[in-house]
């Protein structure tokens, strides 16, 4: 147990001590060992696709492994194991645990949650979440403007094409929609009050020139996000 213990802490230690190096706006593909090399947590998850057996499915009995890649950091739960800290529930936090969680987001992420998930070993999309921007910061993104966004890819040397945007619906600002380095990329606006965020969605499936793809136009649903950083889904991995 000693052993294991020191060997978990090892690996901790060296992950938080690494520097991210990548440029996630650029839209490039990474390999998982990239993503490590970089500093991120891994954490898995695997379903077992069980229809009724009186139905014929062809995804009956197939198995679908998902690999979180993020730069949240791993907590130990009630249950004894690792997963991501669950960043989205706040209801049962007491006064000082919700001081933790702010400054562990403001401090320690940046404001910043970046999500790479792969599906049977294939980069399937990424989400960057920013809770509000920090101008000090210039590896994180201004894209809480349609102009930010533009301006900020004039001075990248990647392909860059505007599809669609600036579809309002309540508070929430629909996708300003881009294919960049050829994926197809939404970005959400969402305004509260007096915060401004913004989510970054990267589907990663290569299209020709004048291809279009089935596109969702909502932002990743806070369900799903929530799925990733519950604190019992996506557990700490080698």
């Amino acid at each position: 147990m000693k052993t294991y213990i020191l060997i978990l802490f090892v690996i901790l230690f060296t992950s938080c001590g690494k520097t991210d190096k990548i440029n996630h706006y650029l839209n490039e593909k990474v390999t998982e060992s990239e993503l490590v090399n970089n500093g991120f947590y891994k954490y898995s998850y695997t379903y077992n696709y069980l229809n009724d057996e009186n139905e014929k499915d062809s995804l009956n009995g197939k198995v679908y492994k998902y690999v979180l890649y993020s730069n949240v950091k791993p907590q130990r739960q009630k249950d004894g194991k690792l997963y991501p800290v669950p960043l989205f529930k706040y209801n049962h936090l007491e006064k000082v645990q919700l001081e933790e969680r702010i400054r562990f987001v403001t401090d320690e992420l940046d404001n910043r949650v970046i999500s790479y998930l792969f599906i049977n070993d294939i980069l399937d999309f990424k989400s960057i979440y920013v809770y509000s921007v920090n101008k000090h910061k210039k590896d994180i993104a201004d894209f809480t403007t349609g102009k930010g966004i533009l301006d900020y890819y004039k001075k990248q040397k990647v392909a860059f094409k505007q599809k669609l945007g600036g579809i309002k619906y309540g508070k929430i600002e629909f996708p300003y929609r881009f294919r960049i380095n050829n994926y197809e990329t939404g970005i959400y606006i969402l305004k509260f009050n007096d915060t401004i965020s913004y989510q970054m969605v990267t589907t990663y499936e290569t299209v020709k020139e004048n291809e279009e793809t089935i596109y969702d136009f909502r932002p990743i649903n806070p369900d799903v996000m929530e799925g990733w950083y519950n604190g019992n889904t996506y557990e700490l991995s080698k």
